[in-house]
């Protein structure tokens, strides 16, 4: 229901209730200050709706120093990178490590929870998935130290674990 069809059945029940009761008569005045104020009402509630939508929407960007550890892992694939995966893995967040809304502000990876988009563009596609919630990434040369990392049916990171790395 759009914000004018919502107003205009508010203001129709407002007058219905007005006219069809025992009441004395109110005089035009009175209704539409009634109208008016159920309209604000209406208008506040839109306007908090609008800011909650757009507090969820918000996706982190990379911060400018973390930007050359990102490439540097992705086109390092194949390769040795466990010391570039160091310096970027405090920044994949599970969600279990937070509670409540993303910021409604611009944010860098990192500093909340991470979805699978961000994940995807802070170290690259993964290497390998093993299930759709299941990816892995090689961090050595010969696919033995790998880090693997859950996404949860919301597409939020769930968990990360390295394995067999020194």
């Amino acid at each position: 229901m759009t914000l004018e069809n919502c107003l205009l059945t508010c203001w129709h029940n407002q007058i219905m209730k007005t006219s069809n009761t025992y009441l004395p008569k109110l005089s035009w005045k009175s209704k539409i200050r009634e109208l008016v104020q159920t309209g604000l009402i209406l208008l506040i509630i839109l306007l908090s709706q609008v800011n909650t939508a757009r507090a969820q929407d918000t996706t982190a960007q990379i911060h400018p120093s973390d930007l050359l550890n990102s490439i540097d892992f992705k086109q390092k694939q194949g390769r040795d990178r466990q010391l570039v995966f160091q310096k970027l893995e405090n920044l994949i967040k599970p969600s279990s490590s937070f509670n409540g809304l993303a910021p409604d502000y611009d944010y860098y990876i990192g500093d909340y929870k991470m979805n699978s988009t961000e994940l995807v563009s802070l170290i690259g596609e993964a290497d390998e998935k093993i299930a759709p919630a299941i990816w892995q990434y090689f961090l050595s040369q010969d696919q033995r130290c790998k880090v693997i990392i859950g996404i949860d049916s919301d597409g939020m990171v769930s968990y990360i674990v390295k394995k067999d790395c020194l």
